[in-house]
């Protein structure tokens, strides 16, 4: 089956689950929202998962409850395992891959564009936050999740008020996040980082000298070159062709977009540049890549 070029957004999941015949119980889709409550691998056909495995840019905010089971995502660059009791909020316009999921993970899942509700989310500051609360803050957002489920399928459908319980559920987040913050001591190389991270995802469209992120940070090439070395184990250099090359999928996966179109955005001198590149990073060229992905 083509794929055709399509953001990861709640018309992609709605088309795509049109497209594989799956039944999703407890599935409520509002205007500009969506709630999931039975969100589970045991109903996902290899189509589906083939199709959400790959990488994408995120264009709402999602929610994620696990219930049961564990996976890996990457986002943003890093990757991150979830386990039962983890909630995650990924803000748009993240990075976001799933790398692995076991058979019997569970899950609930909302997602959001704050456009369509003419209003954003001013608690959200990071790209991700991932929390693991204890047993009373789990039921807190537990409880929060039934709500906006509950309000959600009403008729007439209640907008405001919705939007409401889900800017109570994610400052209930941001407030069970600061508990664990105090309880984990971050130090400044941590600190930088994540910031370096941060710009990283948010200056995607262009492969940027190390300098570019050092000025951003308002430091030297060779010192945050030391801390990332230092933290992560790999080099600056490492994590920008990181970044590049996930930008390169995602544009690859646009048939409107010619491969000298695409080397141009990522601020290489010409195509050959870039399918070298390309090529040196994942063993395919980009021509390969993009004939691979089209069959998802």
């Amino acid at each position: 089956m083509k794929q055709d070029f399509r953001p990861m957004s709640i018309d992609t999941v709605l088309g795509i689950i049109s497209e594989t015949q799956i039944k999703v119980d407890e599935l409520i889709v509002r205007d500009g929202f969506a709630i999931n409550l039975n969100l589970s691998r045991s109903i996902a056909t290899q189509s589906l998962l083939d199709r959400i495995m790959l990488p994408y840019i995120v264009k709402d905010y999602r929610i994620l409850r696990i219930l049961s089971g564990s996976g890996r995502i990457e986002i943003n660059f890093t990757e991150h395992e979830l386990v039962a009791g983890d909630i995650v909020l990924l803000k748009e316009g993240s990075y976001f891959q799933v790398l692995d999921v076991s058979d019997d993970m569970k899950g609930e899942v909302i997602a959001v564009f704050p456009k369509a509700f003419a209003s954003e989310l001013p608690f959200v500051t990071k790209k991700l936050l991932k929390i693991h609360p204890d047993k009373e803050g789990w039921e807190e957002i537990g409880h929060l999740f039934y709500s906006i489920y509950i309000f959600a399928a009403r008729e007439p459908f209640r907008k405001e008020v919705v939007w409401h319980m889900i800017e109570a559920l994610v400052n209930n987040m941001v407030a069970l996040s600061h508990l664990e913050t105090r309880q984990v001591t971050t130090s400044r190389s941590e600190n930088i980082y994540s910031r370096f991270i941060e710009e990283l995802s948010a200056n995607r469209t262009g492969k940027h000298p190390v300098r570019h992120y050092a000025d951003l940070l308002f430091i030297t090439p060779q010192y945050l070159s030391k801390i990332v070395s230092e933290v992560s184990g790999k080099t600056v250099t490492d994590w920008i062709n990181k970044a590049v090359i996930h930008e390169a999928r995602i544009l690859l996966r646009d048939p409107s977009k010619t491969i000298s179109e695409i080397a141009e955005t990522l601020n290489f001198p010409n195509d050959s540049f870039f399918c070298r590149f390309f090529k040196r990073e994942t063993k395919q060229t980009p021509t390969q890549y993009r004939r691979t992905a089209s069959e998802f």
